[in-house]
This record gives structure tokens, C-alpha cells and sequence, in this order.
């Protein structure tokens, strides 16, 4: 209830803790799965290519909006 609570004053935050926490998890699994220095290294570099492309679709997606709001 508490988070839910913080989430609806700033869905902005709310957004970024979750991706952040997604991310995070990620790479510790990426880490402790059994694999060789090379394979978790290309693992965690197209993830992060991957999170790079998402945070850049939404934040052309939200400003994209906002520009909407402008006019």
C-alpha cells in the first residue's frame, strides 16, 4: 500500500525504480549463471543496448506527449 501510495505522487520515479530494479536483477542473473568471462560480457553488453533502446523510446515517447500538451 505504501509504495502504491508513492507511485501515484510521482509516476515518473515509480517508473525509472522499476526499470532500475529490472535492470539490476538482470544483470545479477546474467552474473551468476554459469558461463564464460566472453559469454557474460556480449550477455550484459546487448542487455544494456537493449535497456539504452528502451529508455530512449520512452523518453521520445514522453516528450512526444508533452509536445502534444504545448500546442
Amino acid at each position: 500500500l505504501v509504495g502504491s501510495e508513492m507511485c501515484k505522487e510521482t509516476d515518473t520515479t515509480c517508473i525509472a525504480t522499476f526499470i532500475g530494479g529490472l535492470v539490476l536483477g538482470a544483470a545479477i542473473t546474467a552474473l551468476v549463471t554459469p558461463r564464460t568471462g566472453q559469454e557474460v560480457r556480449e550477455s550484459l553488453r546487448d542487455l544494456a543496448n537493449k535497456g539504452i533502446d528502451k529508455a530512449r523510446n520512452k523518453y521520445q515517447e514522453v516528450t512526444g506527449k508533452c509536445s502534444e500538451c504545448d500546442e
